[in-house]
């Protein structure tokens, strides 16, 4: 029996894509793995979500699926930012813990599912920017006017490459065939 799947990892949640949609007006960029290995050989394959070279200020956005059970992985991150010294802000989903080591700012969301509270949560981030860097950055920043631009560098950062795989049959790890929609 032929059973039609679509799956893929993210390397980019919709968050993080709303994020570097706006900063990236402002110098923050997404670096492939093994960047910040000139920052600090302690990096490894480590990366940081958005960054900024200029104001040495990245961004993590951290999702409650994948960090609730990574919380030592993001203490190690912390450190090696702080000993590279990289300001580190961290917007942590509902559910998540405060992070205790080193000097990092963090900002936590009330409603995982509420896309609008982005927009806040993006002037937190953009407030503690400017705190840090001196700098008075601002954005107009608008989910209902720039969703589709938004949602286009969502799938840009996570579909590179996807479609070539389209229509590609293989067995699934429980025998069933299955087919790349």
């Amino acid at each position: 029996r032929l059973g039609r799947i679509s799956k893929h990892y993210a390397t980019c949640s919709f968050p993080e894509a709303f994020l570097l949609y706006y900063l990236q007006k402002i110098g923050f960029k997404k670096h492939k793995q093994g960047y910040f290995k000139k920052y600090n050989p302690q990096f490894g394959k480590k990366e940081i979500d958005i960054f900024n070279d200029k104001l040495m200020i990245g961004i993590e956005y951290d999702g409650f699926f994948y960090h609730k059970d990574h919380i030592g992985w993001d203490n190690e991150k912390n450190k090696i930012c702080c000993e590279s010294n990289i300001k580190l802000i961290r917007i942590r989903e509902k559910g998540l813990s405060s992070l205790n080591n080193c000097k990092i700012y963090e900002i936590f969301r009330k409603n995982n599912f509420d896309d609008y509270e982005l927009e806040e949560l993006l002037k937190k981030a953009l407030f503690i920017i400017n705190e840090i860097s001196n700098s008075s950055f601002s954005l107009d920043i608008s989910l209902d006017n720039d969703y589709n631009e938004i949602y286009d560098l969502y799938l840009k950062n996570n579909y590179v490459g996807a479609g070539k795989h389209i229509g590609e049959i293989s067995n699934a790890n429980n025998g069933q065939l299955m087919e790349i929609i």
